[in-house]
């Protein structure tokens, strides 16, 4: 009987190595972020969500680092062009997230009443692939990417993955 129970202390210890294992490893290593705003930690492994950024208008304009962890609604009176911050400055927002591999999501939703397309482009050190474009009425989903965040040379990917419609 003794020996039983020792057996189901082991197996149940490697369930919970199995289980564990790769949760602390996907916080650590690569989270996902759905944030809608700033990051800051509250814990180690947990992110926190700040606010939603907005824009209005035609002109174009630089997507801050903190704005591109969540989402963008824009509502273009003309296409607009969001350029987004320096891959620099995200590093910067980043903090401590800022390792090669992390990745996090980030929406663009145009609400525009018009036929007037959000374009986003990258500011210096970013590097886009994909289609940058929403369109009326749509949403258009980014996977960011850290590739490098040392000073001097930051450096991120962000990649087009898909569109919708609302």
């Amino acid at each position: 009987m003794k020996s039983l129970g020792r057996m189901f202390s082991f197996w149940l210890a490697i369930v919970a190595l199995i289980i564990a294992i790769p949760l602390t490893m996907e916080v650590w290593r690569h989270p996902t972020v759905h944030a809608q705003g700033p990051l800051w930690q509250t814990q180690p492994g947990v992110l926190a969500i700040g606010n939603t950024a907005t824009s209005a208008g035609g002109a174009a304009l630089t997507v801050k680092g903190a704005q591109l962890f969540g989402m963008l609604t824009g509502t273009p009176t003309a296409g607009q062009t969001m350029t987004t911050d320096t891959a620099a400055n995200i590093c910067s927002a980043l903090g401590g997230y800022g390792q090669p591999g992390f990745g996090w999501s980030w929406d663009v939703i145009n609400t525009s009443a018009g036929a007037n397309t959000i374009t986003v482009a990258g500011g210096t050190g970013v590097t886009m692939t994909g289609t940058g474009t929403a369109a009326q009425n749509a949403t258009r989903a980014f996977k960011w990417t850290v590739v490098n965040c040392t000073a001097g040379a930051q450096a991120l990917t962000v990649q087009s993955l898909a569109t919708g419609a609302f």
